[in-house]
C-alpha cells in the first residue's frame, strides 16, 4: 500500500512503495565490492558504451557520496546535467549478512 507524506501540513501526496533492483554477478564478493567502492574502478565501467566517466567520488559510509560525471565520447565539454549524485543509504537490516 502506498505511503502518505504530509506536504505543507495541508495536503497529502501518496508515494509508491520502495522497490529493490538486484543482479547476480558471477564474481567474488570482494571483486564486486571493489568495482562499486573505488572511484578508479567506477570510472572504468559505470557508463553506457558511448559515454565515459570523467570524474567519480565514492565514500563508503552511511550518507557518503556516490557521484559520477559522465560525458558522451564525442562531446566537446561536460554537460552539468550529466553529473549523477547519490548518497549511501542506511542498510535495511542484516538479512543479507552471512
Amino acid at each position: 500500500m502506498a505511503r502518505v507524506i504530509e506536504a505543507n501540513k495541508q495536503a497529502t501526496v501518496p508515494q509508491p512503495p520502495p522497490f529493490r533492483i538486484s543482479r547476480v554477478f558471477h564474481a567474488r564478493r570482494e571483486t564486486v565490492f571493489k568495482a562499486w567502492s573505488s572511484a578508479d574502478h567506477v570510472k572504468r565501467w559505470f557508463s553506457p558504451e558511448t559515454y565515459s566517466v570523467s570524474d567519480a567520488k565514492v565514500e563508503m559510509h552511511i550518507g557518503g557520496p556516490f557521484e559520477s560525471a559522465c560525458a558522451h565520447l564525442q562531446a566537446r565539454a561536460l554537460d552539468p546535467r550529466d553529473v549523477r549524485r547519490s548518497r549511501a543509504a542506511q542498510p535495511a537490516g542484516d538479512r543479507h549478512a552471512r
